[in-house]
């Protein structure tokens, strides 16, 4: 069995797709997913499946299940623990020695176009930066997510993807779950 992390975005926010963690924990078991856990309130599931084809099969099917029997579209991005890892070590910021409170990764639904990425403003949001790396993305917004422009809807606009965002505590968080 190999383990994976689903991201699912929009899930507990702002009063929007309501959804216990427990019930997604079953939604995972029946859409086939072994050994799931949950971080927080807001989609973060660590699950495994044989390999990397049957996690997409239950990703997509998660995704169904949520739309037909809870009413909720949230799109399930997938990572390995590993790869989130590998981002949490690497990301372009821990050089500056940035406050890590501040320091967030983005996942896309798919690596979006060499072009479409250089067309990012990069002073949409003073004093905020971000780096693009393949179908993640790393944000540091010293004053706040709340504050930034840089959002997950500019960058889906912008790009022809789905974000989710989560801070470097959680990624840890979940990286070092057990199901």
């Amino acid at each position: 069995m190999a383990r994976f992390v689903g991201f699912l975005r929009g899930i507990n926010v702002g009063g929007r797709n309501k959804l216990s963690m427990k019930r997604l924990i079953q939604i995972f078991h029946d859409c086939g997913a072994q050994a799931v856990a949950t971080y927080i309130q807001s989609g973060n599931v660590r699950f495994s499946a044989s390999n990397q084809a049957e996690s997409v099969l239950v990703a997509r099917r998660v995704e169904r299940q949520l739309a037909e029997e809870d009413h909720v579209e949230s799109l399930v991005v997938l990572r390995t623990p590993r790869a989130i890892q590998g981002l949490i070590e690497t990301h372009p910021f821990v050089a500056d020695e940035e406050d890590e409170r501040f320091v967030s990764v983005g996942f896309f639904s798919k690596t979006p176009s060499a072009d479409a990425v250089a067309r990012l403003d990069k002073d949409r949001s003073p004093p905020d930066r971000f780096v693009v790396r393949r179908a993640d993305l790393f944000l540091h917004t010293p004053q706040g997510m709340g504050r930034s422009k840089l959002t997950v809807g500019y960058f889906d606009v912008q790009l022809g993807v789905v974000t989710t965002v989560r801070n470097l505590k959680t990624l840890r968080a979940i990286v070092a779950l057990e199901g």
